[in-house]
């Protein structure tokens, strides 16, 4: 019985990290296209190209949440290239449903430090039409539900000085989100 037991439990991970993790992107904007506007907490309005024209770039990376470890750990990379990306003068934004307190608290780091200091933060409004390709609903793990049931969906998006999008990575998958090496690797891109 024990065996049989154990079987049933690998099967129903199997299913789970196969099947129940899969990113299900909708319609996305394509590459060579203007990135479009977001609504972000607060009933604000935010426009990529705003952003990129006061650097050479921006650097988008939509993540799930702060309770997903590959989310935290892209974070944690591209933290550690920040320099990189500032000779390039790409921007870092980091898009999520939750609050940069949550984030940074998940993170560990101080919200006056320097690093932070660097990256655009930005809360998605969960309720805006405007946002509902990039909202995976009921995304969250079933433990998060009491606090949300809907999470970011992953995905990391290089846009050019004007805000047109240069390269974008979906993932299949929220357990292979990217990794910040794999983006570092694309800035290249907006020298062409």
């Amino acid at each position: 019985m024990a065996v049989y037991l154990a079987i049933y439990n690998l099967f129903v991970f199997l299913i789970y990290l196969n099947h129940l993790s899969a990113v299900r992107h909708s319609s996305m904007p394509a590459v060579n296209s203007s990135f479009p506007e977001l609504m972000v907490e607060g009933n604000q309005s935010w426009q990529a190209a705003d952003v990129c024209g006061n650097f050479g770039g921006a650097l988008l990376l939509f993540l799930r949440g702060s309770f997903c470890a590959e989310s935290r750990i892209q974070v944690r990379q591209l933290m550690c290239a920040q320099e990189k990306l500032d000779a390039r003068g790409v921007k870092l934004v980091l898009v999520s449903m939750e609050t940069r307190a949550q984030w940074y608290e998940r993170l560990r780091c101080d919200p006056q430090a320097d690093i932070p200091g660097k990256w655009l933060f930005l809360q998605l409004d969960r309720d805006a039409a405007k946002n509902v390709p990039f909202i995976a609903s009921s995304g969250a793990p079933f433990v998060r539900w009491w606090w949300g049931r809907d999470a970011v969906r992953p995905s990391t998006w290089l846009l050019d000085a004007e805000g047109y999008i240069v390269w974008r990575y979906l993932p299949d998958n929220y357990r292979v989100p990217g990794s910040g090496a794999q983006f570092l690797e694309q800035l290249y891109r907006l020298e062409e």
